[in-house]
C-alpha cells in the first residue's frame, strides 16, 4: 500500500475529499466532459452535480434515506 504524501503535488481544485475511480468513457463523452470545464474529472463532476440537482437527487436520497440538500 502506498503511503500518502501530504503537501506534495499541485493544490486541489476542489474542497471536498475525493476518491479515485477508474471509468471507461467513449471518446465522445470525454470530449463533452472536457468541453464542460476544460478537464475530464471536473467535467464529470459538473455533469453529475447538474443532473442530480435537475432531478432533485440529494445525498440522503442517493443513500436511500429522506431527501435533504447536499
Amino acid at each position: 500500500m502506498k503511503k500518502e504524501k501530504k503537501g506534495v503535488g499541485k493544490p486541489t481544485l476542489y474542497k471536498k475529499a475525493m476518491k479515485r475511480h477508474n471509468v471507461h468513457l467513449s471518446d465522445e463523452h470525454v470530449k463533452i466532459a472536457i468541453a464542460l470545464s476544460g478537464e475530464i474529472s471536473a467535467g464529470i463532476r459538473l455533469a453529475l452535480e447538474t443532473v442530480a440537482k435537475e432531478r432533485g437527487l440529494t445525498k440522503h436520497a442517493l443513500d436511500g434515506g429522506d431527501s435533504a440538500a447536499f
